[in-house]
């Protein structure tokens, strides 16, 4: 081969090396180029992303605002949130980060959707609850006007029943007498002469009344305002004690029947001369009133 030839040659060959070399600058330009674009791209990606997670964060705190439902997984949420965005502000991004990052924003609204839709239930559900408890309350308020419209027919008929039931004292009668030491009984308007004072007094016949053991009280009154033969006593309707002359017990069979004591005063006491007033009580309730004079 001549001279000429081998610098032929290498002319060739060092034009090829140029060739190459330049292909690889350019592929090395280019390759530059693709990894600043995809590391631009990576950078939009995950301002994108921080940007997205912000607005899941902030949708966090609107539902939280309005709900008080899973208050506690929500903050213990925002907090994890919090620190994943404080986390990823200084590392360079990648496929990886930008994924995971996608990847977490895709969770916590997947999470956020399900606390909506339990809530919403919720909602529902109280709602429903709280119709039916109108309901209820309207049925129970109905039934209790019945039953104080019933209570009050009730109280009305019993108080007519036990109107009704109560005895009543007619044709009383008042008769000074002296019981002999021989058990004779004589009649006497002498006050000196009069040992006791002969109450009679009837009570008609009454179907609705309870038949059984009764029992009036007598109260003899003289004319100086005392009780004779005070040994009883009751308290009136003001809770105030009255002071009674004889307890008159009787068996009352729902017909007419006619019953008689004797009051007699005290050891102490002895009968004077002037107006007698004969008091009949049932109870506290005061059913019949007559006098006798004595001399």
């Amino acid at each position: 081969m001549d001279k000429k030839s081998t610098k032929k040659n290498s002319g060739i060959i060092i034009g090829l090396l140029i060739l190459l070399l330049l292909g690889a600058i350019a592929y090395s330009f280019m390759q530059n180029i693709t990894i600043k674009n995809t590391q631009k791209a990576f950078e939009t990606e995950k301002a994108i992303k921080i940007e997205e997670l912000k607005q899941v964060q902030q949708e966090y705190d609107d539902f939280l605002a309005e709900n008080q439902i899973n208050e506690t997984e929500i903050i213990a949420t925002k907090i994890k949130l919090n620190r994943i965005l404080d986390s990823v502000k200084n590392i360079k991004p990648n496929y990886k980060l930008v994924n995971e990052l996608r990847l977490v924003r895709d969770n916590l609204k997947a999470k956020l959707l399900k606390l909506q839709l339990e809530n919403k239930r919720l909602k529902e559900e109280n709602l429903m609850l709280a119709t039916q408890k109108d309901s209820v309350v309207q049925k129970l308020d109905s039934t209790l006007v019945v039953y104080q419209q019933t209570t009050a027919k009730n109280e009305e008929l019993n108080q007519i029943v036990a109107k009704a039931q109560k005895l009543v004292v007619t044709s009383i009668e008042n008769t000074a007498i002296r019981i002999k030491k021989s058990g004779k009984i004589v009649h006497t308007n002498r006050s000196s002469k009069v040992t006791a004072v002969e109450v009679c007094y009837e009570i008609p016949a009454n179907t609705v009344a309870i038949d059984g053991m009764k029992e009036f009280y007598i109260q003899l009154v003289s004319p100086n305002k005392q009780v004779v033969g005070g040994k009883f006593y009751m308290n009136d309707v003001n809770g105030k004690t009255v002071n009674i002359s004889k307890i008159s017990k009787f068996r009352y069979q729902n017909k007419l029947i006619k019953v008689c004591d004797y009051v007699e005063p005290l050891p102490e006491e002895k009968f004077e001369a002037g107006l007698y007033k004969v008091h009949v009580f049932q109870g506290t309730n005061l059913i019949s009133s007559s006098s006798i004079l004595l001399k």
